[in-house]
């Protein structure tokens, strides 16, 4: 979670570069969340895949 407090801006271009900046930091740690998953799912799927393989073999 991204707080800012007592941050006062004068111009909008800087508001803009500030807000910016704080979704940029926010959409990093999503991005990283998200290949977290993704790696986790191929693990589930690597795992299922020798499971059925090793089912196979043992009929």
């Amino acid at each position: 979670m991204v707080e800012l407090q007592n941050i006062s801006i004068k111009s909008s271009s800087g508001k803009v570069a500030l807000q910016t900046g704080v979704s940029l930091r926010q959409h990093r740690s999503a991005s990283i969340y998200s290949r977290h998953l993704l790696q986790t799912g191929q693990l589930v799927q690597t795992s299922a895949s020798m499971l059925a393989q090793f089912n196979t073999a043992r009929e």
